[in-house]
């Protein structure tokens, strides 16, 4: 971690595949926003960090041993706790194999900045429905036969998403 004059900090860091070494870490990870997070927790805690149980991958974004950021790479792209470092990050490590998943779903400030970042790669959104839409949502980037995409607002986080009751 870099510290700057004005206290900012700044992570160079790097993005690899979580393995089961990395569970306990995730869990905290996620039980820091655990309403956000519900999605992927509950994938986590049925599935574990097995790909083939999960319907994909979790790649990290580590700072020497310590995790910061995460995403869910399946049928969707969810991005949880990235920062603008570790979205470049992950859009680097996105782009260097073909596109697997059909929508992104999270936090709409990381959301619309990982589309930014993969648009020029993946080609353009056919639809981006985001007027006048405040807070936090879900995004969903919905990808049509010819692989082009739709950004479409879910309305509400999650609505339907249960909270685990021991968070």
């Amino acid at each position: 971690m870099t510290t700057f004059a004005d206290g900012g900090k700044s992570l160079v860091g790097f993005v690899r595949q979580l393995t089961l070494a990395d569970l306990g870490p995730l869990e905290s990870l996620l039980r820091s926003d655990p309403v956000s997070n519900c999605f992927l927790d509950a994938r986590v805690r049925g599935a574990g960090l097995d790909p083939w149980r999960l319907g994909g991958d979790i790649w990290g974004y580590l700072d020497g041993d310590a995790l910061h950021s995460v995403a869910y790479v399946g049928a969707n792209l969810v991005p949880v706790a990235t920062t603008p470092a570790s979205r470049a990050a992950l859009a680097d490590r996105l782009r260097m194999s073909p596109r697997r998943c059909s929508s992104f779903v999270g936090d709409r400030e990381e959301v619309l900045d990982l589309w930014r970042l993969l648009e020029p790669a993946w080609g353009p959104a056919r639809e981006v429905r985001d007027e006048g839409v405040q807070g936090r949502r879900a995004l969903r980037v919905v990808a049509r036969a010819l692989g082009r995409a739709v950004l479409q607002l879910e309305h509400g986080p999650y609505r339907s998403a249960r909270v685990p009751t021991d968070v």
